[in-house]
């Protein structure tokens, strides 16, 4: 394993908000430290599909004075290297720990896709500012950004999740706050964001706070089937009761999303991150015990769900995030509370293996798979880290590749994890 810290010329530099980018210092041990970025490929990227190698990948700030989106360059061999600071003209929010009543880190948004790419869009929620930003991706260079538009109001408050469909050409944002429902916008290269008109954005009635008090009773996720038929979203259950699943069903010519179905999938509590596998099958983390696997269909009025399996993790705390891989065809998940990646067979709720980490993290949040490669953000402290596996070998063989640390910059108020191209099934 490779463990890679970005110098202090770069924390200094990314310290300094702009909205160009910042630095791009390599941090390679075998190139040298001020290198200009790599461009390869022929920049086309508009989700070519998951099993080319990611060229960048992206979190957030989440900072409450003033969120950003931080874009590392990925290499040739699946390694980081360099990145840069882009703010996205709103605020980032941190959640309440409702037993502790202390500010809810370090998973400030109790949420997976606090950011999402497609297409060569990246949107980001701004929770603090009740705000939803939208860049578009450098093709030729994708740590490169450039903010379209201005961020606009979410209409409800306390924004966790965002979700993009390319045939849809929306954007939908879930709240989670006092005011708690889901908005959607249409998305324009030139304009950005506007409300798509029709869709009637209507309260969840959590009885939750601005900010909330969580977990429990929060809004986990908000996701778009692979044929875009359906936007979902997942809803943590009070006191450790049955986890919430809302679907819209989607119409692609009218480009609208109607009234959701609400189910309480059997088995299930904490409901969190999910990942689809197929055009009808999800994997969901489930943070009381594990992970679980539904398949959802449509139906003439709205959706059905069924469990296909459940997986439990022994000693697991946390199980929160989740990310499928097409190389392996395996769904990995992360434990905000245990420092270990665990892969599971979708097919039949298999633990397949369990890395534990050798890096000093104490957990891993969000994370996403480009290729052969997996991603995962670990915030610390006073820094943040993105581990790196390597996929190459197949189901059942992950690898401990990188630690890429970035001391100083970002700390405990990240979230999410994305990577160009986008990820698709």
């Amino acid at each position: 394993m490779q463990l890679i810290n970005i110098f202090t010329t770069l924390a200094l530099l990314l310290s300094i908000a702009t909205t160009t980018p910042l630095v791009s210092v390599n941090a390679r041990k075998d190139k040298g430290v001020l290198d200009e970025p790599s461009i390869y490929g022929d920049g086309t990227g508009h989700g070519s599909g998951q099993l080319e190698t990611a060229r960048a990948v992206y979190f957030s700030t989440n900072d409450p004075t003033g969120n950003a989106v931080i874009t590392i360059q990925v290499d040739e061999d699946g390694l980081l290297a360099m990145g840069n600071k882009y703010p996205t003209g709103g605020k980032g929010g941190i959640g309440i720990d409702a037993k502790t009543g202390k500010p809810a880190l370090p998973d400030p948004l109790s949420s997976q896709d606090s950011l999402q790419v497609g297409d060569d869009f990246l949107f980001v929620v701004n929770a603090g500012s009740n705000s939803l930003s939208m860049f578009s991706i450098d093709t030729a260079n994708p740590t490169y950004l450039t903010l379209v538009g201005e961020p606009v109001d979410t209409q409800g408050e306390f924004p966790v999740s965002v979700a993009y469909s390319s045939a849809l050409k929306q954007a939908c944002v879930v709240n989670g706050g006092a005011v708690s429902n889901v908005a959607c916008y249409t998305v324009d290269r030139a304009a950005g964001l506007a409300p798509v008109e029709g869709f009637m954005v209507k309260d969840f009635g959590l009885n939750q706070t601005t900010p909330p008090m969580g977990p429990l009773s929060t809004v986990s996720d908000i996701f778009f089937s692979p044929d875009s038929s359906g936007l979902h979203v997942t809803i943590k259950g009070p006191n450790f009761g049955d986890g919430s699943l809302l679907s819209f069903p989607c119409n692609i010519e009218s480009r609208l999303c109607k009234a959701p179905t609400a189910n309480k999938p059997n088995g299930t509590a904490v409901l969190f991150g999910s990942s689809f596998i197929n055009k009808t099958t999800f994997l969901a983390a489930d943070a009381s015990f594990g992970a679980v696997t539904i398949q959802i269909d449509k139906t003439a009025t709205g959706f059905e769900q069924t469990v296909l399996s459940t997986t439990p993790i022994n000693g697991q705390r946390a199980t929160c995030w989740t990310a499928f891989s097409r190389k392996t065809n395996t769904v990995f998940v992360t434990d905000a509370q245990v420092n270990h990646i665990v892969e599971i067979n979708p097919d039949n709720g298999s633990i397949v293996s369990t890395v534990n980490l050798t890096n000093s993290g104490k957990g891993n949040f969000d994370l996403q798979v480009g290729g052969d490669f997996l991603y995962a953000l670990s915030p610390l402290k006073e820094s943040v880290s993105v581990t790196v596996l390597d996929l190459s070998s197949g189901p059942g063989a992950p690898k401990e590749k990188q630690t890429f640390s970035i001391p100083g910059i970002v700390g405990q108020s990240s979230t999410g994890m994305q990577v160009f191209p986008a990820v698709s099934i």
